[in-house]
């Protein structure tokens, strides 16, 4: 008994007629051999959906909370400031962070801007613990420009509040 070695080759171009002639192939593949395994199939499945909607959630919490403007109103109308401050030509990294005297100065000048509030952070202590909180310094309108108008406890801040009291005398 003779054995005989037959080798069929099966000639493909290199660029398919129908490029999505494998893809169609593989899809059939992948289906045919979900549906020999379905409990794997099924697991596979509620990994993926999981996995998205925990994404989908993480992304848009933090989309809410850090990367829209944090505004009840019109928030299409909000703009950020930073202040640039150059010496003998260099920049300085300050931050961008305005001085009392430039907020000031601008909320007064300024022929664009409607409304101007500030802010920034500050490492506080409170009632003299070792560990220090972060606390949020603001201008007087800063609650008013964000379109915060009814606290749901106490009041907000007004321009009386920022005045500077009176020497009598």
């Amino acid at each position: 008994m003779r054995a005989e070695l037959r080798i069929v080759a099966v000639a493909t171009a290199a660029f398919c007629k129908y490029p999505l002639d494998d893809l169609v192939r593989d899809l059939r593949y992948g289906f045919r051999l979900a549906r020999n395994a379905k409990l794997i199939s099924i697991a596979v499945v509620l990994t993926l959906a999981v996995g998205i909607g925990i994404n989908t959630g993480v992304f848009t919490l933090i989309n809410g909370l850090v990367l829209r403007p944090r505004t009840d109103s019109d928030p299409a109308t909000f703009s950020r400031l930073y202040a640039q401050y150059w010496l003998r030509g260099n920049p300085l990294e300050l931050g961008g962070q305005f001085s009392v005297a430039a907020y000031h100065a601008v909320q007064r000048e300024s022929q664009v801007l409607q409304e101007l509030a500030a802010w920034r952070t500050d490492g506080v202590l409170i009632e003299e613990e070792a560990t220090s909180s972060l606390a949020l310094e603001i201008s007087c309108n800063f609650f008013a420009v964000y379109g915060l108008t009814r606290p749901s406890l106490g009041r907000l801040f007004g321009p009386d509040d920022a005045r500077r009291p009176q020497k009598n005398g």
